[in-house]
């Protein structure tokens, strides 16, 4: 099993992500590529073997919690895994913003993942930040309307620059939770719905 440690990846080429203050190394990023290649290749091969350095989980969380250990660290080094639809966006913006393909790939419902490349890696967008407006059962309890325990949908939006012009991402995800093979329940990103805005 391939192993990446630490310490190979805290130094090189700094690579800013922009809006949260955190710092990422450019061997950080090959080895995500890395990380790419052998997950097709091998099955042994698992988030787990991927450690975050220090260096970026000591930083702001690039969904907006604290720190990234604490928040969507552990779920992205396959240390825990997301116990709600949106713990599970989260985690996914963070893997967006941190270029992560192998991480939205593996949480997307296998139904409706791409074949193709998720992440932008010719002209990356720069991720300036998230806002969740509200789950779906937060809505449903407030309008004490029936409950699907295995279902869940989230309101966000997340706001990016690609070549020096912002743009802003408003989306309603569904999210679907099933139980594998090891008998863990995981929640997966199925797809997205996007609000018209009201015209004047």
């Amino acid at each position: 099993m391939l192993q990446i440690t630490a310490d190979r990846l805290t130094s090189g080429e700094g690579y800013a992500c922009a809006g949260h203050g955190m710092s990422m190394t450019g061997r950080l990023r090959k080895a995500c590529a890395i990380f790419d290649a052998n997950l097709a290749d091998n099955a042994d091969f698992h988030m787990s073997t991927l450690p975050m350095p220090a260096l970026i989980t000591s930083h702001a969380c690039p969904c907006g919690g604290p720190s990234l250990s604490t928040c969507c660290g552990p779920f992205l080094d396959g240390a825990a895994v997301p116990q709600t639809a949106e713990q599970l966006m989260r985690s996914r913006y963070s893997a967006y913003t941190l270029g992560l393909e192998a991480y939205l790939r593996a949480t997307w419902y296998p139904a409706s993942v791409p074949a193709g490349p998720i992440v932008e890696r010719i002209e990356p967008p720069q991720w300036l930040g998230l806002e969740v407006k509200s789950a779906l059962r937060l809505r449903q309890r407030k309008a004490n309307l029936p409950e699907k325990p295995d279902r869940d949908t989230v309101e966000f939006v997340a706001r990016y620059k690609i070549n020096g012009r912002a743009h802003r991402l408003h989306e309603v995800s569904n999210f679907v939770r099933e139980t594998g093979a090891d008998g863990v329940p995981r929640w997966y990103y199925v797809d997205g719905s996007f609000p018209v805005k009201p015209g004047p």
